[in-house]
């Protein structure tokens, strides 16, 4: 820590999940409340104060009053950003519930002070993750590490998860990366109509224009009126 204070990171995050220590042991978490408590207090005493903490919901066992807990326990240990996301193993909680919940935290957040800006994604005093929000405006994404995935150059691919390879061919990107997909119209129409929904602002139909030099085809018009009629997305005058 003393190295990262040098450093000056911008953001810690910590995957706490959950502050119930059932649902910690149903996730085979190898910690408990107090080291949770501990990594917050020793991060501030290294003047690292502007810390994530990402929660999960839906997991087995997990009750909507536990999950309440959960995130009133969040707030006490005073983070600037909050990330709520699904448990993504099977099916514990029915997509209602999940929605439900969520829906709950959305509130729940908002009435302490947090802003939504994107999903799953809230934040206090402006701390909003540049990452994630420059990824969903469509910057280009250069991802570094096991596993880390890149949007650059004109495609998609992933690194290798194997840390030895990783390390004896970490000169030659070629060797360690995996899974190369060109980006052609349709996968960056796709991307940006799912990034730009992530936002809570969503965009503007001329926007795409704007970037693409040419308008919605028709295919991409067609998805935002099905997700319109599910529900899912609002669209007024070219808004979405």
């Amino acid at each position: 820590l003393t190295g990262w204070g040098i450093g000056k990171p911008n953001r810690v995050n910590l995957n706490i999940q959950t502050i119930n220590p059932l649902e910690l042991k149903t996730l085979n978490c190898p910690f408990d409340i107090r080291d949770i408590q501990n990594a917050v207090l020793y991060l501030d005493k290294f003047h690292v104060n502007n810390v994530n903490l990402n929660l999960t919901y839906g997991i087995p066992g997990q009750t909507r009053i536990t999950w309440k807990q959960t995130l009133r326990s969040a707030l006490e240990l005073e983070p600037s950003h909050i990330t709520v996301s699904p448990l993504l193993a099977a099916a514990a909680v029915r997509e209602e519930e999940q929605r439900e919940w969520y829906q709950m935290a959305c509130e729940y957040l908002n009435e302490n002070g947090f802003r939504q800006y994107s999903v799953n994604q809230f934040t206090v005093n402006q701390a909003v993750s540049r990452y994630h929000y420059l990824k969903y405006m469509g910057c280009p994404v250069l991802g570094l590490g096991l596993d880390a995935r890149s949007a650059w150059d004109g495609y998609v691919y992933s690194n290798t998860s194997d840390y030895r390879s990783y390390i004896l061919h970490s000169a030659e990107p070629e060797q360690i990366t995996a899974n190369p997909q060109e980006m052609n119209l349709s996968y960056r129409t796709d991307r940006f109509l799912y990034h730009r929904l992530c936002l809570v602002n969503g965009f503007d139909e001329a926007d795409y224009e704007k970037a693409f030099g040419r308008k919605l085809p028709d295919e991409a018009l067609a998805r935002l009126s099905g997700w319109q009629e599910q529900g899912l997305v609002t669209r007024n005058e070219g808004r979405c």
